[in-house]
């Protein structure tokens, strides 16, 4: 009603000011600015037209029942709070139109915005001060700005304070923050109320009142905390909290890893004005890192920060130590050499642990049997006892106390009968995603039970105990080969061990691919490779592919089984740069050799080699074909150098010729001998007579008429050849025969030297004369 007065006196006065200028259209108040959630009427004057009007709110017609005539030119219009709740608009537009020729008489703006909401305060100081008191007042609110470019000043008011001031703080943003120091307006006895103001040129705005008290905005610092770790539990401590006669609450946060799992714990509790904070945390795991941290706050106050968290390792409690003892017998000459080995005690655990084993045999079990006793390292001990069983006894003693202890008996009974009985037979492995399955076939014994021990080097060991015939082995190393041992157990006795070795934990890729040659022709290359297997554990090849190509071209491969380590690259461009490399696939993965360079000839080289060979043996052959003709056709030319002439005896009267072989068979002696005329004279063996003798009167008549040949003899008598395997030579017969006869005077020339010239006589001396065989080189 207050607004329509006033926007009815508004109106009264606008006509009042315009009547002497005549008749006016508009609408009033302009561009008004109103709170979200409010509602407002805004008054249209329709003086310069007839008839009724009708409103729009951003151009879409407004029900006619919004509006109401108040005389013939003034239309008032009430505008709901409803009606201004999109948020799509946060300018909304009034017009008013006449209904007769829907003519726009005027319009407005209406400016919407809104009051700071959610306020809240707190005392507080930042997470790292140590003080018990905060020293900081911050307060927040939630404001709601449709109109960013305005400036906005808030000023946090108090109304119920101990000061007469009022304003607390003034800020720019949505917080504000002074040192509690400097508020001494707030009360920490009474109860305090305030509000937030916000404030424009054009508005100003009001959050609603906020009352609280000291102890509900009162954030308490963070506390300091101290650890003790005892034998069960972890003591925590921390400072008390302020005193405002209300009581507190307190957390205590503790986290700790397990088996790659960070686990983590929150215990509660309440702790009475001035109360000292102290908590157990029981039932911790041994030898472990606690981390721990604690909040606190007052009951209806806020909580504080996560004090800083701090560690602490747990001390070994008893109730955790559960021992598992095992062992490892080899036989020796005089005994048995036994490897004692154990777990279940942390190995990270504070203090000093010491180990002891005491062994008695078995058979001698009294009240008063004195025991061996042998102190060992952490993990494991080694005794030598002699054959037969033994009752042992580990001891495990925590800073000098008794800690705990394990019974276990070495036995050899079940051994010194029918082992067939009491071994496992058949031990099988098979690799899963979970780790390494081993099973066996039970003996025909039945078993209480049986261990499994496994090492990759023999030195380490770990084993397990299970009821069944098979196991599933966890945390190997691996691409590692284990040895694996079953043993059965039968109450307190163990029966033989049987062992499996080199089961690989997993495979690793095929050892390194080498190419070990690459031979490269015009359009073709060969190439060879070979797998070098450098772990025990590397897995077999299911084939190989050779990738090749131009380095500028795309890659091609061929695929080949796995026994096959060379191939012949083909349809390769003669003159051309390649690269190749060998990859070798194999179930676990792939290996690859390094990339090798070729270059292809230009045509192929053994293609020369076998045309240059070709050549070669033809020319050959046409050269020894050229000389055999050649020998054939040519007849061989006696060396009247290497022959000699000498005189028959002249107390023989016949004129004989001795006829050479032909030249083709040769001599059966190496030298013939020649007998000289000098021989004659002092000889008185009778001349050698030719198996055949021919008159030389018959076969000289013709040959030496009027003929005369020099000679010359440069041969010894030891060069010669005998004279029983001279052969006559027949000039008629013998077609060999280069001379067709030779006579000699009977007188015997004038002997001056070795070399003795002979003159061929005439016909008419007939004087008898033969000519030696060696008339032709033996070299040629």
């Amino acid at each position: 009603m207050y607004l329509f007065t006033v926007s009815f006196i508004i109106a009264l006065l606008c006509t009042k000011c315009s009547g002497q200028n005549g008749r006016s259209c508009g609408v009033f108040p302009k561009d008004q600015h109103i709170e979200e959630g409010s509602s407002t009427e805004i008054t249209c004057r329709s003086s310069c037209v007839s008839g009724t009007v009708f409103w729009t709110l951003n151009n879409r017609r407004m029900n006619d029942s919004l509006s109401r005539r108040i005389n013939s030119t003034h239309t008032v219009l009430l505008l709901p709070h409803s009606e201004l709740q999109d948020p799509s608009h946060s300018s909304p537009t009034v017009q008013c139109h006449s209904e007769e020729n829907q003519q726009i008489l005027g319009g407005t703006t209406i400016k919407i915005y809104t009051k700071p909401q959610n306020l809240s305060c707190l005392f507080h100081s930042n997470w790292e001060m140590k003080e018990n008191l905060p020293r900081l007042f911050t307060c927040n609110w939630d404001h709601h700005i449709y109109n960013p470019l305005k400036a906005i000043t808030y000023y946090v008011i108090c109304v119920r304070c101990n000061s007469v001031l009022k304003e607390i703080c003034v800020s720019n943003v949505t917080t504000c923050t002074r040192n509690s120091l400097h508020v001494p307006q707030i009360s920490f006895v009474q109860s305090n109320t305030i509000y937030v103001k916000a404030k424009t040129d054009d508005w100003e705005a009001r959050s609603n009142l906020y009352t609280f008290t000291a102890s509900q905005i009162f954030k308490i610092p963070p506390r300091n905390v101290s650890l003790t770790a005892r034998l069960d539990h972890i003591l925590v401590e921390w400072n008390r909290l302020p005193y405002l006669g209300v009581n507190g609450k307190c957390q205590v946060r503790y986290k700790y890893a397990k088996n790659e799992e960070v686990i983590q714990e929150v215990l509660n509790m309440t702790l009475t004005p001035d109360e000292k904070g102290t908590l157990a945390i029981d039932e911790v795991e041994s030898c472990r890192i606690y981390n721990v941290s604690v909040r606190c706050a007052l009951t209806q106050a806020p909580w504080s920060y996560w004090s800083p968290e701090r560690p602490i390792l747990t001390q070994l409690k008893k109730s955790d130590v559960k021992l598992d003892v095992w062992r490892k017998v080899s036989s020796l000459r005089e005994g048995k050499h036994v490897h004692i080995m154990w777990k279940g005690i942390p190995s990270n655990c504070p203090g000093t642990l010491s180990y002891s084993v005491s062994h008695a045999p078995y058979y001698e079990l009294t009240s008063k049997t004195n025991y061996t006793r042998t102190l060992c390292a952490n993990s494991s001990c080694d005794i030598t006892v002699n054959q037969g069983g033994y009752r042992m006894n580990l001891t495990v003693f925590y800073n000098g106390d008794f800690l705990a202890d394990e019974v276990f008996y070495l036995t050899s009974s079940v051994e010194n009968e029918s082992e067939k009985l009491f071994r496992v037979n058949n031990i099988e492995t098979k690799h899963e995603e979970n780790g390494l399955v081993v099973a066996w076939t039970a003996p025909s014994q039945s078993a209480s039970g049986y261990v499994i021990d496994w090492t990759y080097n023999g030195n380490d060991f770990d084993w397990k105990r299970t009821t069944s015939t098979h196991t599933t082995l966890h945390g190997l190393v691996d691409k590692k080969p284990y040895n694996i041992t079953v043993t059965p157990l039968f109450g307190n006795k163990t029966g033989p061990s049987t062992q499996t070795f080199g089961v690989c934990s997993s495979f690793t890729n095929p050892g390194n691919v080498t190419i070990v040659n690459l031979e490269a022709y015009d359009k073709r290359a060969h190439i060879s490779w070979r797998v070098k297997s450098q772990e025990k554990c590397n897995d077999a090849v299911v084939n190989y592919t050779i990738f090749y190509g131009t380095l500028n071209g795309p890659q091609l491969n061929v695929t080949v089984k796995n026994t096959v380590q060379d191939l012949n690259l083909k349809d390769l461009n003669p003159n051309t740069q390649y690269s190749a490399h060998v990859v070798a696939t194999a179930c676990s993965g792939k290996s690859r050799s390094n990339e090798r360079l070729f270059k292809t000839k230009i045509f192929d080289t053994q293609l020369i080699t076998v045309v240059s060979i070709t050549g070669i043996i033809l020319v050959v052959l046409f050269i020894g074909l050229f000389r055999a003709v050649q020998k054939f056709i040519e007849r061989p030319v006696p060396d009247p150098s290497l022959s000699s002439l000498a005189l028959w005896a002249q107390s023989t009267h016949q004129k004989t010729i001795i006829p050479f072989e032909p030249f083709n068979t040769p001599t059966k002696s190496l030298c013939d001998r020649v007998y000289m005329e000098e021989m004659q004279q002092t000889s008185t063996t009778a001349p050698c007579k030719s198996p055949v003798m021919i008159e030389q009167k018959e076969r000289t008549t013709t040959s030496l008429q009027n003929y005369e040949r020099p000679f010359l003899s440069s041969r010894t008598p030891q060069q010669c050849i005998s004279r029983d395997s001279v052969s006559l030579l027949t000039a008629e017969n013998s077609q060999f025969n280069p001379y067709r006869s030779q006579t000699a005077d009977n007188s015997p020339a004038p002997h001056t030297s070795k070399k003795v010239k002979w003159l061929a006589l005439r016909q008419q001396e007939k004087t008898p004369s033969y000519v030696s065989l060696d008339i032709f080189d033996r070299d040629q």
